[in-house]
């Protein structure tokens, strides 16, 4: 990633976050899994390993930039990404690839402290291997999370929301789309949790539907469908924002 792509990443947060405070319509009927503020995730593991991946190179872009604090910054969201990996089930199976995928995490974090290149790169790698292994893993029974507090910081959230529409745009193949698109609905899924405001769930949900919807017109049309179904979320953003604005 280079400058202009983080600080337009940067600027996407503004307008996500402008948008979160500034909807007002009613909060709408509450889904059966809030009844006890209860969070299932329902992102496929491909989704997980979408994002992972594309982060990945982010932190290599940056290090290959000898840019060490940007790369530990864009660090911060590997480490969301197994946290949320390991949420979605109890299966032992899982959790032992989501404490392999963890250790992974943090081997790159300790590298990147080091400020060695060589040994950064290597830690990113051996990552990219265990993310790729996650594949071979059974995705097992999802799990139910009752009274859920999310892992991670509002703002991890929105930038790897952001990063995650911004990468959806740029996908070259419609299975690749279909994954990230799916990302960012488990990312609006979470980010629910964040707040207990109506307003702010009511973004939360409109945005996890537009990212599901935009997933499956790309599975059904191709593509550009599911681009075209993906701008709803960056029309509504950009608009609130701008509404928001003193």
């Amino acid at each position: 990633m280079n400058k202009q792509n983080a600080a337009t990443c940067l600027l996407g947060l503004c307008a996500l976050a402008g948008a979160l405070w500034c909807w007002t319509a009613p909060p709408p009927s509450a889904r059966a899994q809030d009844a006890d503020n209860s969070y299932a995730p329902q992102a496929p593991p491909e989704s997980y390993q979408a994002a992972l991946r594309s982060n990945l190179k982010i932190v290599g872009d940056w290090v290959d930039q000898g840019d060490f604090a940007s790369a530990g910054q864009s660090q911060r969201f590997l480490a969301a990404l197994a946290q949320l990996y390991a949420l979605r089930s109890n299966d032992e199976k899982h959790q032992q690839a989501a404490a392999a995928l963890k250790a992974a995490c943090d081997k790159v974090a300790a590298a990147l402290r080091t400020k060695n290149a060589e040994a950064s790169k290597q830690a990113l790698k051996d990552c990219e291997a265990v993310v790729a292994g996650l594949a071979k893993v059974p995705p097992g029974e999802k799990a139910v999370h009752k009274n859920f507090r999310s892992p991670a910081s509002t703002q991890t959230l929105m930038l790897l929301m952001d990063g995650s529409i911004i990468d959806a745009k740029d996908a070259r193949s419609a299975e690749e789309f279909q994954h990230l698109s799916l990302a960012v609905a488990e990312l609006a899924d979470v980010a629910r949790f964040l707040r207990a405001e109506a307003k702010w769930r009511k973004f939360a949900e409109e945005t996890r539907t537009v990212a599901v919807k935009a997933a499956a017109a790309a599975k059904k049309d191709g593509l550009d469908a599911g681009r075209t179904e993906l701008k709803k979320i960056a029309q509504t953003c950009e608009a609130c924002h701008q509404g928001y604005k003193r």
